[in-house]
């Protein structure tokens, strides 16, 4: 076995993190469209991993899908909003070093590199790599080892401190519990995309209207 063509094929992805990761921290300014190129360039490379066969196979299946969709769905939400009672009310200080993506809301342009980056590439992107290629199901210890070095790939990407980190990781695992128990990349596909358009979805229908009433 060719141990050295294995790292060059697989290097990609680690290098494309690493490098993000380096640009999160230097160039502020740009973090939009560092951010957009970001989970662009994984969707294009991992492209391939996703099957529409296999997505509307998936989806007739409403015992194997649909349910824990829906279970984890809710689920996550009502995580979502207990975690903004405790941060808004008790004052709980786990968002501190939170990657922050900012933009203009009087610019279409950034409008819609934000939220299409954040509630359709981010969802995406994830699941095709964070899920379905770095966890392995070959037996239970890989597949713990490797969705613990999932989570931890995927907070260094959302956090800059460990109090995010740690609250990203809180927030994240039901979308990776879901995929572990059906191991069905389009079931945390859709949870996480279902609940990026919940957090999101209001404050893109303010903007929008803001823009059009300009």
């Amino acid at each position: 076995m060719n141990y050295l063509n294995i790292i060059k094929k697989n290097a990609f992805p680690f290098i494309w993190e690493a490098l993000f990761i380096l640009l999160s921290y230097t160039s502020k300014e740009y973090l939009l469209y560092i951010n957009f190129l970001f989970f662009a360039g994984l969707i294009v490379y991992f492209h391939k991993e996703f099957s529409m066969k296999e997505f509307a196979h998936s989806i007739r299946n409403i015992k194997g899908f649909w349910i824990p969709l829906l279970l984890t769905l809710v689920a996550i939400c009502i995580m979502y909003e207990i975690k903004k009672y405790m941060i808004s009310t008790l004052f709980w200080n786990m968002s501190q070093g939170v990657l922050s993506v900012s933009y203009k809301p009087t610019s279409w342009v950034q409008v819609c590199v934000y939220f299409m980056t954040v509630m359709l590439m981010v969802p995406v992107a994830e699941a095709l790599f964070y899920r379905k290629y770095l966890i392995n199901f070959s037996s239970k210890k890989a597949m713990f080892i490797t969705a613990l070095i999932s989570m931890v790939l995927l907070a260094l990407i959302h956090a800059h401190a460990w109090p995010a980190a740690l609250e990203y990781i809180i927030m994240a695992l039901p979308v990776l519990v879901v995929y572990m128990a059906t191991k069905n990349m389009y079931v945390s596909l859709l949870v996480q995309l279902g609940f990026c358009i919940y957090t999101n979805g209001q404050d893109l229908i303010y903007v929008m209207a803001r823009l059009y009433t300009r």
